[in-house]
């Protein structure tokens, strides 16, 4: 070290004056390339000299720097492999609710229709979640809608056979 350099002069006075100096604070990669450790040499309160070190970071600083990237790059691989794994999950879990929706909608293709009647697709905006189960509401409510309007059908039928039975049955019955 230089004891005209004026860094290193005042380490050299803050160590006569009893006062230990050392590093900065923690050391990161961009930190300074050399620091100064100033230590007071003597007994007790009496200070004989005082001892200067410029120690060279450049290879801790690489270490750190290493030890970070390790770190970086096993922290983007765990991410990307959390991020496969929920996508092969959420892809397991969706699978039979598609699925359901098939399933249900050809039940609703299969009941039958009352002559003239339409059963109007749901909108569907009142649904949240995810677009499987809005698809799949969606496709029970046109079963539901399709199953009423058949049991309404089934009604009206046995309804109008009643009435049409009843009138010769009462003719008959009055003869």
């Amino acid at each position: 070290v230089d004891p005209s350099d004026p860094v290193v002069a005042e380490a050299i006075t803050a160590a006569l004056r009893n006062q230990r100096q050392s590093v900065s604070g923690p050391l990161m990669p961009w930190s300074v390339g050399r620091e100064l450790i100033a230590t007071p040499v003597g007994s007790g309160v009496q200070v004989d000299g005082a001892v200067v070190l410029e120690v060279s970071t450049a290879a801790a600083r690489r270490e750190i720097r290493d030890d970070w990237i390790v770190i970086a790059v096993g922290a983007v691989t765990a991410l990307a492999v959390v991020a496969a794994l929920a996508a092969a999950l959420s892809r397991w879990i969706a699978r039979p609710l598609e699925q359901l929706t098939m399933r249900v909608g050809d039940l609703a293709a299969q009941v039958p229709k009352a002559p003239g009647e339409h059963i109007e697709q749901p909108a569907g905006t009142g649904y949240r979640g995810p677009p499987e189960v809005r698809a799949l509401a969606r496709a029970f409510d046109t079963m539901s809608r399709a199953v009423w309007s058949s049991v309404r059908a089934q009604r009206q039928l046995v309804a109008d056979t009643a009435h049409k039975i009843r009138n010769p049955l009462a003719a008959l019955q009055i003869r």
